[in-house]
């Protein structure tokens, strides 16, 4: 193929038609700058699929954490109940004045449960290290930067301030 227009450029300018010669010219620069064009386009759509099926994986990924962060709240939520229904317990004996027994130790032993929230982060440092204008939706990734930077840090310090506030209560108590 590159034989055959090195043969035209020859010929055009073998038999002095330089005006043709350059026609032909900026008519093979426009293709070329086609060409170059297309193959931009279709390198931009493949960056951009690729990007979509990150995007894909990574929002899964976040999903099956929040996923494991809410087991792991509903199981926290129950160890708080039974430490509350201990506290009941141990409430009403000592009202009562009923001697030390068995179930007591039962319920004392509740007392000194501390749920800790352990969020999985995985899948939002995925996230970070990629970009997260990864996302496209813009209400989506704002609430999940939301949940991660906020809340999360929230609930973390909430429950470190929890823990210290209950450890002097109960060695006070105690």
């Amino acid at each position: 193929m590159i034989k055959f227009f090195r043969k035209i450029r020859q010929n055009l300018l073998s038999q002095g038609k330089t005006g043709k010669y350059f026609k032909y010219a900026i008519g093979e620069i426009i293709l070329v700058v086609i060409g170059i064009l297309i193959a931009l386009q279709i390198n931009n759509w493949n960056e951009y699929q690729k990007d979509r099926k990150s995007e894909q994986l990574i929002l899964t990924e976040i999903r099956d954490n929040l996923k494991y962060d809410l087991d792991d709240f509903e199981s926290n939520i129950a160890t708080l109940q039974n430490k509350s229904i201990s506290s009941k317990a141990l409430l009403q004996a000592l009202e009562n004045d009923i001697p030390l027994h068995d179930s007591l130790g039962y319920y004392f032993s509740y007392l000194s449960a501390y749920p800790h929230f352990s969020c999985k982060t995985n899948g939002y440092k995925l996230l970070q290290s990629k970009g997260l204008d990864l996302i496209i939706n813009n209400d989506l990734r704002n609430k999940i930067t939301d949940i991660y930077e906020d809340r999360y840090q929230y609930l973390l310090t909430f429950e470190k301030e929890r823990i210290d506030y209950n450890k002097v209560l109960l060695e006070d108590a105690m």
